[in-house]
């Protein structure tokens, strides 16, 4: 695991002049980062933030979330806490957001102490206040696991909810 050197990349395409630029989107160089998003608004625009996991070293385990202002070269982190990991994060814009960032950051965190896992929504704008939103799950989930989330008109069924008696 100590080969183990994440770290996000961006490539541009100019797909006039056939040139592609790339390079490290993280100012720090000694940080180790995992599954880059950003707000998906912005595919194939111009974006200003991204945010990755933040990477345990010589671990497969995901300590906060960063938020990297690319315009700036700067980052802001949460940090989950002693013996808590979290999972990818999702950003999910807030209806009829102000800015780029307007918005929520979801993931899954796991307590390894407690032995239990929460769902956690961190205000984009300011994730280094940490959660807004905690919803505990009833049973512990694997630090790590993936999730994706969408707006609920997306799932099948039109958004309706169904609950099911065994």
């Amino acid at each position: 695991m100590d080969i183990l050197q994440c770290k996000l990349w961006r490539w541009q395409f100019n797909l006039t002049t056939n040139k592609t630029v790339e390079g490290p989107l993280d100012d720090r160089k000694d940080r180790l980062t995992e599954f880059g998003v950003f707000n998906q608004a912005y595919a194939g625009k111009t974006y200003r933030y991204a945010y990755s996991a933040l990477l345990k070293p010589a671990w497969l385990l995901f300590t906060g979330i960063v938020k990297h202002d690319l315009d700036n070269n700067t980052s802001i982190t949460y940090n989950c806490g002693t013996n808590r990991y979290c999972s990818e994060p999702a950003f999910a814009p807030r209806t009829n957001p102000k800015s780029e960032d307007d918005g929520y950051l979801v993931t899954l965190v796991t307590d390894m102490d407690k032995n239990q896992s929460e769902v956690i929504l961190i205000d984009g704008l300011d994730i280094s206040a940490g959660p807004v939103c905690r919803m505990k799950v009833p049973h512990r989930i694997s630090s790590g696991t993936h999730a994706c989330w969408c707006p609920r008109e997306l799932m099948n069924g039109g958004g309706r909810q169904t609950v099911s008696k065994l």
